[in-house]
């Protein structure tokens, strides 16, 4: 089913605008069925996204200001998504030796498992979006098309 028949629309501005209501028709279509899987784990996407850094660059830690600057979520709390996570024993924040005042957060065992349980739901959400509907090398085009926008 085409964008036209998802928002009823007939009639665009140009191929351009239709192209921008596409992305943010399936981004948003996506948060929202990736949000019902995070919330049955109690978890948010910027929570979910934070998770992934982390894990990313375990076993070692990373700074708040390096979350900030990769988290896809740029208007989130990082402070305060940090110390939700910490509740849940899914992250543990150090103090620097030598400066009390720099904090590193690091992934715990929990916050691994966690994402690994996650992983066959939220692989097979992608599944249903992209690798059902179109090939490989569509796919390489989209992100090249993506990549220079």
């Amino acid at each position: 089913m085409g964008i036209e028949k998802k928002i009823k629309q007939k009639k665009f501005e140009d191929e351009y605008h239709k192209t921008l209501l596409n992305i943010l028709f399936i981004a948003d279509s996506f948060q929202n069925n990736l949000a019902k899987i995070l919330k049955a784990h109690q978890l948010t996407i910027p929570q979910y996204n934070i998770l992934r850094i982390l894990k990313g660059s375990h076993p070692n830690s990373v700074s708040p200001s390096y979350i900030k600057q990769v988290i896809i979520y740029k208007g989130s709390d990082i402070t305060r998504l940090i110390d939700r996570l910490a509740i849940k024993k899914l992250v543990k924040r150090n103090h620097s030796q030598q400066d009390r005042r720099k904090i590193q957060v690091l992934i715990l065992s929990t916050g691994i498992e966690l994402l690994e349980a996650l992983s066959p739901q939220i692989n097979e959400l992608r599944k249903s979006y992209f690798e059902d509907k179109v090939t490989l090398k569509e796919a390489k085009l989209i992100n090249t098309i993506l990549d220079k926008i």
